[in-house]
């Protein structure tokens, strides 16, 4: 009985200690490096420290809305518990709206300030926003998705984007058949690339993938 009790005692602190190990990970991110390049990035001195909850405040912004809704489903994903608070509190994610708006920034432009008592994220619409949360998201560490960080230390800096076109497009050849979780994760992997249009070439080739009764079979016979 006693040697059985000495293994489970062992076992206990094996497990705990390998807890403690996957739970206390850090993450020191060098520098503001971002693909694609944004338009300006200004390092400042000082690290910006993003652990779990993450308190996110919306200005002018509804908590309900599409962006909103997005930024609390990544925070999740990363296993970085979002706390929405009410007000700007240090140490948030601020993710704001301008008052009066930006004409420098666009449409689809934004502007990313990350300081040692916070991050403020803004833009003139929520497009901006969606794109603002891409680049940020892609400073963290790949495998945020698949690794629970204890903390991420970020450098301090400012990055400001705006596309130089309207279109961003990427294009899709109908070769063969794609799975919907296939596209799924396609449009994601764009979207982070600040991609804004899929081209999806559903006629370009010999055969016509889709069916549509309304037209015969290239092969059959006219009459």
């Amino acid at each position: 009985m006693a040697r059985f009790f000495s293994c489970t005692l062992l076992t206990t602190c094996v497990l705990l200690c390998l807890l403690f190990v996957a739970c206390g990970k850090t993450a020191d991110i060098e520098s503001l490096d971002v693909e694609p390049t944004p338009v300006f990035v200004h390092p400042k001195d000082g690290v910006f420290v993003l652990n779990t909850p993450v308190e996110i405040c919306f200005e002018r912004l509804s908590p309900n809305s599409a962006t909103a809704r997005y930024v609390v489903a990544m925070l999740r994903k990363m296993h970085l518990k979002p706390a929405p608070v009410a007000g700007a509190v240090p140490d948030a994610l601020t993710f704001s709206l301008y008052d009066t708006p930006n004409e420098e920034l666009g449409d689809e432009g934004f502007l990313v300030d990350i300081c040692p008592d916070g991050i403020t994220i803004s833009a003139n619409t929520e497009t901006g926003l969606f794109y603002a949360c891409q680049t940020l998201f892609r400073l963290l560490p790949r495998d945020v998705m698949r690794r629970r960080y204890r903390q991420i230390n970020l450098p301090c800096g400012i990055i400001l984007d705006y596309p130089d076109t309207a279109w961003r497009e990427a294009h899709l050849p109908t070769e063969a058949f794609h799975s919907v979780k296939h596209m799924k994760s396609m449009l994601d992997s764009l979207a982070s690339m600040r991609v804004n249009r899929l081209i999806w070439h559903l006629c370009d080739s010999a055969l016509w993938l889709v069916e549509a009764g309304r037209y015969p079979q290239l092969d059959a016979p006219l009459s």
